[in-house]
């Protein structure tokens, strides 16, 4: 059996490119977690830890990102937010680089709209990248509300189906792409999903996140060699 040493060092240097980054994001959000927006919070009383966490969690960011965003425009991104909770975050193996990952975000906000109450889920993708301080998030730009209005389409690819949803992101019809393998976590948001199918160009395999409201969504794609 061939066994190409430089292959082996670059696998294990984007896996440990992604783990480091993974864990930035997961330290992130813990110091962000019970930070409050108390200055529009007043008519509810004392909630949560107050702004001391956003400010932690800003000067947490990537230099880079500070430079983009003020510390008082970061405050007002979060205007109203009374808690903030991370449901799962997975990183992109596709667009993988030594110094720079991608990493899927689900989140959960318990925020005030205009004085009122809510649950609002925002999802999409973090860029994390290796800084002189260690890893830190370098964008945030990509993580906007859920559409739970089109979610409630059942005609959407993904709805409630991981295969179409598979299908859909390798722009594969039903009938030129048949699963080959499918690994899929009912419940939780902690694992990766994954269908492995047989395109017309080869073996390609989806990496799907199940959401909240079990919409799935298709956030990588590798192709397979045989």
């Amino acid at each position: 059996m061939l066994c190409c040493f430089g292959c082996v060092r670059a696998g294990a240097l984007e896996t440990s490119s992604a783990e480091a980054a993974l864990g930035a994001v997961h330290v992130w959000y813990e110091t962000l977690g019970d930070g409050s927006d108390q200055e529009h919070l007043q008519e509810f009383g004392t909630v949560g830890a107050g702004p001391g966490p956003l400010v932690h969690a800003y000067e947490q960011l990537a230099e880079a990102l500070r430079k983009q965003m003020g510390r008082d425009q970061f405050l007002a991104h979060f205007r109203g937010l009374a808690r903030m909770r991370l449901l799962q975050a997975h990183p992109v193996y596709a667009t993988l680089g030594e110094d720079s990952v991608q990493v899927f975000v689900e989140e959960e906000r318990t925020m005030a709209i205009e004085g009122i109450p809510a649950m609002a889920w925002f999802e999409g993708f973090v860029t994390v990248t290796r800084n002189p301080e260690g890893w830190r998030i370098s964008s945030l730009g990509d993580v906007k509300p859920e559409d739970i209005i089109d979610a409630l389409d059942e005609h959407l690819p993904g709805r409630g189906d991981p295969v179409e949803a598979a299908r859909a992101r390798a722009r594969c019809e039903k009938e030129a792409c048949s699963v080959l393998r499918k690994t899929l976590t009912q419940s939780g948001t902690e694992h990766l999903n994954k269908v492995t199918l047989q395109t017309p160009h080869g073996i390609e395999t989806v990496s799907l996140a199940r959401l909240h409201d079990g919409e799935w969504k298709a956030i990588d794609s590798q192709p397979e060699d045989r």
